[in-house]
């Protein structure tokens, strides 16, 4: 369930989170957004891993991904934009949920990652390899499964 959007400007900051003691995030090019009435920024990573790379963050605070699935929407419309004018022409939008997931700091944020031809960048989707078909499969019973479980179309 959702919280009303008046409950999440209330819960605007969170006690020890690095992204929301903005004077910790160490990066030159901090840039300020507002979208829809929310604010964000963009900065570059300690550890940027292309030519370019980007994270775009909601000032507020939000925990992941799945904590507040519009904010969640809008910090990716957002992180779009911010390639499409930046003139990216192949990039990678990427969120990590959960310390399984490796996500470090929890407090919503999406990666903008740049990508050239032959730039050797490492992504969960070229270091592994095709996965086996089997596996692939029962991958997708069990989203198709949690999708209808969940009522969508």
């Amino acid at each position: 369930m959702n919280i009303t959007l008046d409950e999440v400007r209330a819960k605007s900051k969170k006690s020890g989170c690095v992204f929301c003691d903005h004077s910790k995030i160490q990066a030159a090019n901090i840039e300020e957004y507002q979208l829809k009435g929310f604010d964000f920024l963009s900065f570059t990573p300690l550890n940027p891993i292309t030519q370019g790379h980007l994270v775009v963050i909601p000032v507020i605070h939000v925990n992941d991904a799945s904590a507040e699935p519009v904010i969640t929407g809008l910090t990716f419309q957002l992180a779009a934009m911010i390639a499409d004018d930046l003139g990216y022409e192949d990039y990678n939008l990427i969120v990590n949920k959960g310390a399984n997931a490796d996500q470090t700091v929890f407090h919503l944020h999406v990666h903008i990652v740049p990508r050239y031809k032959n730039d050797d960048t490492i992504t969960i989707w070229n270091k592994q390899g095709a996965l086996h078909k089997d596996v692939v499969r029962d991958r997708e019973r069990v989203y198709l499964f949690n999708h209808n479980k969940r009522g969508y179309s």
